[in-house]
């Protein structure tokens, strides 16, 4: 990856250079990447780690479900719970 960076790097110095001042934003987006070449972050970030893979699994489940069908699931209990026996 050092043999991109070294391309990269200046690269984005020129386009940077180049750019019109009123391009605030542009400028801004330019800089934040060449603070992350240079200091050479990871990207790549694990965010549930602490989670066990069943336990994973059982959430990316209940994610998928729509709303509607929760919703629908959730009246048809309440209306059995509430019905006359």
């Amino acid at each position: 990856m050092e043999n991109n960076d070294d391309k990269y790097l200046p690269e984005l110095q020129a386009e940077k250079d180049s750019l019109d001042s009123s391009f605030t934003h542009a400028m801004k987006l330019l800089n934040a990447e060449n603070k992350v070449v240079d200091e050479d972050a990871d990207r790549a970030l694990e965010l549930h780690e602490h989670f066990s893979s069943r336990r994973r699994r059982c959430m990316s489940r209940l994610a998928s479900l729509s709303q509607v069908f929760v919703g629908g699931v959730l009246i048809w209990a309440l209306s059995f719970l509430q019905a006359p026996r």
